[in-house]
């Protein structure tokens, strides 16, 4: 489930780009951006200092004399001294929405408009509103259910103005919220985000005397009526998956894949296979595998 953590506004102070004061972002795992700026100069993008972090864009809609835009990014490299920041262009106010919750594999939902409704194709979402404006003033509100995060109003030569606001839906359904305040030209804009669908539960396939079988985490099979003897049992290799350990609470012997377990006449064996992700390699890791395919190689440190 998808929470905010904090919201940072930022502003530009000189009719340039602008940018967030220093926040921590520790814990965060999903960051929505909404910019406003001038509609002949827009910003050409989001960045920080925390990076690389990659901030996808939504369309830009225009209204008026402001352009409003929402951006993303998944799974950020966060921490202290976070600073958000625009990219080219001028007049521009931004509010930075901070959420936790979200998967590091997929984060936007795909359901964007400049005018609602909207309806979110997946449960567990936000939903971000945002209303560029150049009015002077901060009176805006929103309904629908939608909490108010900021208002940042227009100050000429510096900034256009912004006003954003989070809904969070644990059921899917149509949203249409209406932005109310001093009649203005502005433009609206609205966004899904979602946690990624939780990864299906592989399946563990077993080989061996007893047979061919299939398990799931933390799932049992029973064999009844075994003979007392010997029995081979190994796993198969499963893809991003690594065998820990294959043990048994009576007598056994490690064989590639798994074990031989001894069952003697009126004994009850569990067999037990742990299975794990393997964490990744720590950078400078000999033979630790790069982006680009090559190892890394250690380098010394001191005399």
């Amino acid at each position: 489930m998808i929470t905010v953590v904090a919201t940072v506004p930022g502003a530009s102070l000189n009719g340039s780009t602008c940018a967030t004061s220093a926040f921590d972002s520790s814990g965060v795992t999903g960051i929505v951006v909404a910019l406003s700026s001038h509609a002949s100069n827009p910003a050409t993008g989001i960045t920080d200092n925390q990076g690389p972090n990659i901030y996808t864009a939504l369309s830009p809609f225009v209204g008026g004399f402001s352009q409003l835009q929402l951006f993303y990014c998944a799974a950020p490299t966060v921490g202290a001294g976070h600073i958000v920041s625009t990219v080219g262009g001028g007049l521009q106010s931004i509010d930075v929405f901070l959420l936790a919750g979200t998967d590091t594999t997929t984060f936007y939902d795909g359901v964007e408009s400049e005018a609602s409704p909207i309806t979110p194709s997946e449960d567990n979402c936000i939903l971000i509103a945002a209303f560029a404006h150049n009015s002077g003033t901060t009176d805006y509100t929103i309904d629908g259910g939608f909490v108010l995060a900021d208002e940042i109003p227009l100050v000429g030569g510096q900034h256009f103005g912004i006003a954003a606001a989070s809904l969070i839906q644990t059921t899917a359904a149509s949203a249409d919220p209406t932005w109310s305040g001093t009649a203005a030209a502005g433009v609206t804009a609205i966004a899904a985000f979602r946690s990624a669908a939780a990864p299906p539960v592989p399946g563990f396939d077993f080989t061996g005397d007893l047979g061919d079988f299939t398990l799931q985490c933390d799932e049992d099979a029973t064999f009844e009526d075994v003979e007392p003897g010997d029995y081979v049992i190994t796993e198969d290799p499963l893809t991003g998956w690594e065998l820990v350990s294959a043990t048994a609470d009576g007598a056994y012997v490690p064989v590639a894949g798994g074990l031989s377990v001894t069952v003697a006449p009126g004994q009850t064996v569990t067999v037990t296979f742990t299975n794990a992700v393997p964490a990744p390699p720590c950078p400078g890791d000999a033979g630790a595998a790069r982006t680009d395919g090559l190892p890394y190689v250690p380098v010394p440190i001191g005399g």
